[in-house]
């Protein structure tokens, strides 16, 4: 099986655009948790798939799992987060700072 497919690998994903999201949003880096955690707040439609990135990123030894079973909405989501990414980006001329309340 490809390892891209992969429930970490999905929950990487999905943790790493939590984070850019927030990074977007606030012009700072924080922890994959921690954007994880705004952003099931921020997201509600996605918090269950957020949650459950959470929970694979520890039970990454679990192979007992359909793993394509959730490959397409993780893709969804993945998709979902770049395109406001590149929303923000665009309203804002790139200027991460301005969400920030600092500029």
């Amino acid at each position: 099986m490809d390892g891209s497919l992969s429930r970490p690998s999905q929950a990487y994903a999905i943790l790493t655009v939590c984070r850019g999201l927030y990074t977007s949003r606030y012009g700072e880096q924080v922890s994959k948790r921690q954007a994880a955690l705004w952003a099931a707040e921020t997201l509600p439609e996605w918090v269950s798939l957020i949650q459950n990135a959470l929970i694979w990123r520890k039970t990454w030894r679990d192979v007992d799992v359909d793993q394509e079973a959730t490959l397409a909405e993780t893709r969804q989501f993945v998709h979902f987060v770049i395109d406001q990414i590149l929303g923000e980006t665009r309203s804002t001329g790139g200027d991460q700072s301005s969400g920030s309340g600092m500029g």
